[in-house]
């Protein structure tokens, strides 16, 4: 500056040497700051978060995507859920029991509905017998699988039509089997198998009020408790409509089947003639014969 000076350098040039420096100065101060407040990058460019200070939304979808992959548990309670249904007036309802242990072995899903018959679903499972279903007004379907006997299990589909009586009938066998208190339970664990023990209701009655239960991985005593409810009804239709009842006996292990009660079973003709004699004895000593 004092050689500049001593060459006689006007003052106009001398200051705006000075604002040149002190621009440069602010602008070198405003750049480190800016590059102060970046993340740090990790060796691939990305940024890197640390997580000890981030606020975690319990809604984020990493979060829901972990809830949906195998193992993932939710659990929760509709709070709106009734506890008591006085009304008689279903109209639809939906159960899936299945197990492999215990008194349940095997599955059961349950369906009664009032029949649409501007529904194209339940029209092609009614099959010829629209009218027939037109006239009951209501549509029961019954799918069992019972593994009870593991070598001679049996599985059904019936489709039967049922009036007005046999929905009043069901709505009380639900009422008094007091699943109703588990209404509004969701509990469930993704991916594991169904035999593990899986109990779904799904219903809705006319006076808007419902049923909704989905717990696993095991059934519920009030959902075995609602199956022996519902059973004598279940028998009675099905005898009654010439459908293979069976398999709902075989169901539940503490109710005792036909194959059970048999323990001989002896055929014996004697004839003049040797070759028409014979003696057949068949003995039951354990589940196989």
């Amino acid at each position: 500056m004092i050689s500049i000076l001593s060459k006689g350098v006007p003052p106009v040039t001398i200051i705006l040497v000075v604002i040149l420096v002190v621009v440069l100065v602010i602008g070198l101060s405003a750049l480190e700051a800016s590059c102060s407040r970046k993340s740090p990058q990790s060796s691939d460019g990305s940024d890197q978060t640390n997580d000890s200070t981030q606020t975690k939304s319990p809604t984020s979808s990493a979060k829901e995507t972990d809830d949906d992959i195998d193992g993932g548990h939710k659990s929760w309670v509709n709070p709106n859920a009734p506890k008591d249904i006085a009304s008689t007036d279903l109209l639809s309802f939906f159960m899936s029991m299945t197990n492999d242990s215990g008194d349940i072995q095997g599955s059961i899903n349950l369906e009664l509905c009032v029949f649409d018959e501007n529904e194209k679903s339940l029209i092609e499972k009614a099959g010829n017998n629209v009218k027939q279903f037109k006239k009951s007004g209501y549509m029961l379907t019954i799918y069992v699988i019972d593994d009870r006997y593991s070598d001679y299990g049996e599985e059904i589909t019936a489709i039967i039509p049922v009036d007005k009586d046999f929905s009043i009938r069901f709505a009380e066998a639900v009422r008094a089997s007091d699943v109703l208190n588990l209404n509004g339970i969701y509990d469930w664990t993704q991916g594991l198998p169904p035999k593990a023990g899986e109990f779904i209701i799904d219903a809705n009655y006319a006076s808007g009020e419902f049923i909704s239960i989905e717990m696993n991985p095991s059934i519920p005593s009030e959902g075995i408790t609602l199956y022996r409810s519902m059973r004598p009804l279940l028998l009675e239709t099905m005898l009654d409509a010439g459908e293979n009842y069976v398999p709902l006996l075989n169901l539940d292990r503490a109710f005792t089947t036909p194959a059970e009660l048999i323990k001989t079973i002896d055929l014996r003709q004697n004839h003049m003639m040797i070759t028409e004699t014979y003696i057949f004895t068949l003995m039951r000593f354990s589940d196989r014969y």
